[in-house]
């Protein structure tokens, strides 16, 4: 992904696929910069990476405050980042006329806004230097109507469009923009999910306990862009390849699927 002695910013590094991308990157010298709300769950991250061979640093900041992300870049100003990581997310399990407004904001500014605000910071400096890659977290959920994830779905949808995007006006320039299309990996996401009057969801889903760890998809993502791939596909289990297979080949299938899945 990025040579030795880099540096690297990791948003929702505190847990899942961000932990593991941190382990994974965690060596040659290289720099962690560490992004999250909760500083305790940073530093336990850093020392792992510490021990691992990597430099590291603990901004944490809650990444749906814009003022809270000024100054984190403010923290940032001057440094040169070589890869930026916007892996932070959060779900939503609620039907679209169950769930408030605020909600639909809330999604929409951690999984989309945020990272765009980062993005649009940090790009005109890793242009200039020709050098720098961009990742995003997305998920299989912006392909398709999944019920009871309306407002996560779009966001994901804007992040597939927004970096896909990025990374076509970016070709020739020494800078590289990915997103990765994650099927089901075993992390804590569902836990978190927002209901409907923005109470999290609590619970795991029985799919997500199933999914592939969180450090096998580090390394899927790690090569995927390495080989320079645009939408890096990962938590591949036997039912996303289905979910992707008739989401490609027969859509109409899908959708009849998803409508029976949203009436049980």
């Amino acid at each position: 992904m990025v040579g030795p002695n880099a540096t690297v910013w990791i948003t929702g590094a505190s847990s899942g696929i961000g932990r593991a991308l941190a382990h994974h990157l965690s060596r040659e010298g290289r720099t962690i910069i560490l992004s999250g709300r909760s500083r305790e769950r940073l530093e336990s991250c850093a020392l792992e990476c510490e021990n691992a061979g990597a430099g590291t640093e603990v901004l944490p900041f809650d990444l749906s405050d814009a003022s809270e992300r000024e100054n984190a870049l403010a923290a940032m100003a001057g440094r040169e980042i070589d890869a930026l990581i916007n892996n932070a997310g959060i779900s939503q399990r609620a039907r679209t006329v169950e769930t408030d407004f605020v909600v639909d904001r809330r999604i929409m500014e951690i999984d989309y806004f945020a990272g765009v605000h980062l993005v649009k910071a940090l790009l005109p400096g890793m242009v200039a230097r020709g050098f720098g890659r961009i990742v995003a977290v997305s998920s299989m959920a912006g392909l398709i109507g999944a019920p009871l994830r309306s407002a996560y779905g779009a966001a994901k949808a804007a992040q597939i469009a927004f970096y896909s995007t990025l990374a076509n006006e970016l070709a020739g320039s020494g800078v590289s923009a990915h997103v990765v299309i994650a099927g089901f990996v075993r992390t804590e996401i569902s836990r978190s999910a927002l209901t409907g009057d923005g109470a999290p969801h609590g619970h795991m889903d029985a799919i997500l306990s199933e999914g592939v760890d969180p450090e096998r998809a580090a390394r899927e993502i790690t090569k995927g862009v390495e080989r320079g791939r645009v939408r890096i596909r990962t938590g591949l289990t036997f039912k996303a390849r289905q979910i992707f297979f008739f989401q490609r080949w027969f859509p109409r299938y899908l959708d009849r699927r998803l409508r029976q899945a949203a009436r049980s």
